[in-house]
């Protein structure tokens, strides 16, 4: 039996270390990835870019709790961006439910920028009220 043949895709590899190269990016049939020089037979058709992981410093992926914020990997790996950062959708008081319900469900990576409103963006007017904000419990 013989195994099927490797599905050759054109790339170009952006490398800020060495710069861009093109080359030809190869699917095994064992699940093997390889990135060969260019000009390799069979590597024509639709140029795809190989770089660095992308990181988005600013999403908002406290989804199902929050008007503005989407699942995290909408806004990461659908997209190509492997680490995203929720930026202040949690409070000290709801960040709980971000770490132990919407991380252990996404592929993406989420860091956390800690919003000083003590909810969060629950209802978008996290600092409104001066009684919103717990410096103190923000700190702990």
């Amino acid at each position: 039996m013989t195994s099927p043949v490797p599905t050759i895709r054109p790339v170009t590899v952006v490398d800020p270390d060495s710069g861009s190269r093109r080359g030809s990016l190869r699917f095994a049939a064992d699940g093997s990835v390889a990135i060969r020089p260019a000009g390799e037979p069979g590597s024509a058709g639709e140029m795809v870019y190989i770089t660095p992981g992308w990181v988005d410093l600013h999403a908002h992926v406290f989804h199902g709790s929050t008007q503005l914020s989407v699942r995290p990997d909408r806004a990461g790996l659908e997209t190509g961006v492997h680490l995203v950062a929720d930026a202040g959708s949690a409070g000290q008081m709801t960040v709980r439910g971000l770490i132990d319900y919407v991380m252990p469900t996404s592929r993406t990576p989420i860091r956390i920028w800690l919003n000083i409103g003590s909810h969060g963006l629950v209802h978008l007017k996290e600092t409104a009220d001066p009684s919103f904000i717990d410096v103190d419990a923000t700190i702990a």
